[in-house]
Parts: C-alpha cells; sequence; structure tokens
C-alpha cells in the first residue's frame, strides 16, 4: 500500500469513531421531561411553565383546631363527666333559710254562758211561779278564759241556778281543769257522760253536774238548789248546754 491508502484508512478509522460516539448519544423520545438545563437557562418555575406548576401538590388549608373533650366539660358544666365536680358544685351553697313559723291554731270561743242557760231553761227548772234576776256569780272572777252567770230568786235565801264555763289553752288544759274540779267538789263521782267525762256532786243544799267537751277544751258546772231542782233536772239541763256547745 502507498502512502495515500495508509492515510484514507487512518482517515475513516478517525471518522468511524467519531460516529459510534454520536451514535451512543441518545436523542430523548418526544414531549419527554428534559432534567438537564443549559447553564445559562432559568428555572422552569420562574418561567411559568405550566407543567412544572402543575406538578406541584396542592396545599390544603389549615384544619380548624377542634376543642377537646376535656375543655369542652369545663366550659359547659351541664357535660361534665358523671359523678365529678363541677363548679357549680364546687361553689358555696347558700344556707336554706328556716321554715315560716307556723301560727298557733285559733282557740274556741268561750261559749257565753246567757245562751247556754236561757231564761227558758231556768223556768222549767226552777218553775215560773218563782221570780229571779240574773247576776254574776259571787266570788268567781270572770276573763278571757272563763265565764260564769247566776239566776237568783228574788224571795228567799235559796240557791236558784248557775252555769261556769273553763276554757283550756290546750286539750291536756281541759282535762287538768276538769281533774282539778273532780278533785274539789265534795261528794263528787263521775256518771254517765252528757259529752266527755262527767261528775255528778252536792253539798248541803246545792247539786252540781260538771262535765268535759274535749273538742271544744271546755269544762262546764251547772249548778241548782235542791228547793227548786232536783239532780234529773240538773242533769237534763247539762244535756242540753252540751248540745248547743256542740261537743
Amino acid at each position: 500500500m502507498g502512502r495515500w491508502t495508509w492515510g484514507l484508512i487512518g482517515c475513516l478509522a478517525w471518522t468511524g469513531i467519531l460516529g459510534t460516539e454520536a451514535g451512543c448519544r441518545k436523542k430523548p423520545p418526544a414531549g419527554a421531561e428534559i432534567t438537564a438545563e443549559s447553564p445559562g437557562a432559568a428555572p422552569a418555575e420562574e418561567e411559568g411553565d405550566p407543567g412544572t406548576a402543575a406538578q406541584q401538590p396542592e396545599r390544603s388549608a389549615p384544619a380548624t383546631e377542634q376543642p377537646s373533650p376535656e375543655s369542652r366539660d369545663s366550659a359547659d358544666p351541664s357535660r361534665a363527666t358523671p359523678g365529678g365536680p363541677t363548679a357549680r358544685e364546687g361553689a358555696p351553697e347558700a344556707p336554706t333559710p328556716p321554715p315560716p313559723a307556723t301560727p298557733p291554731a285559733p282557740r274556741p270561743a268561750l261559749p257565753d254562758p246567757r245562751i247556754l242557760l236561757t231564761q227558758k231553761d231556768v223556768e222549767a227548772l226552777l218553775g215560773t211561779k218563782v221570780p229571779f234576776v240574773r247576776s254574776a256569780l259571787p266570788g268567781i272572777p270572770t276573763d278571757e278564759d272563763r265565764d260564769a252567770i247566776l239566776y237568783l230568786p228574788t224571795k228567799g235565801t235559796g240557791f236558784g241556778a248557775a252555769v261556769q264555763v273553763f276554757r283550756g289553752r290546750t286539750p291536756e288544759d281541759a282535762r287538768d281543769r276538769y281533774t282539778s274540779l273532780l278533785a274539789s267538789y265534795p261528794a263528787a263521782q263521775e256518771i254517765q257522760p252528757v259529752a266527755g267525762r262527767t261528775f255528778f256532786s252536792y253539798w248541803e243544799e246545792v247539786l252540781h253536774i260538771g262535765f268535759l267537751v274535749p273538742a271544744r277544751n271546755l269544762v262546764v258546772v251547772a249548778s241548782c238548789g235542791r228547793t227548786f231542782c232536783d239532780s234529773d233536772g240538773l242533769y237534763e239541763a247539762a244535756r242540753r248546754m252540751a248540745g248547743r256547745i256542740g261537743g
């Protein structure tokens, strides 16, 4: 081979080497993302590349912080844990005012002795032939809890008819009054009741019948002289008195 032939072979060899290097560089397919940037190119985001912006993940709005169950319970006493203390329970309770005082029950009225033993009763007991006058019973004081009246004959010295009424402040007071009279009247003994407990007593020429009216806290004593009445007549007069009282 001549010098020219070797020169041609060298040229072809050089050309093949260059072609092989060029053939190793593959051209990227159309639409593929170029990851390498040229030295003078600006980032795609700064150039407003829509493809790059679309690939950025969306930022969700920050979630509103929800109060915990404990904070809700502390803010609302009605949502407190059953059995647990609340602010309302922790506050000191106001002292309970005492209940209003119960007014005492009204006492039964004291009967008027002039209604218990009327003039007609006295006429039936003493007889119409005997004139009499009405007066206070000597030695018996009267007040809001006791009263008395006497029908006194205008002639003679005999005892006419009388009635005494005692009122107790309580039923116990009335029972104590009856017991005291039963013990103080001479020859007193209990008999068939005309209302409540009843006793009969006599002393010299005067007869007495005393009786208790429990429902009215009353004790009544009816009296008459032997000259004008007997025990049966006095007992009937006492029954009429008890009926008028309502005991």
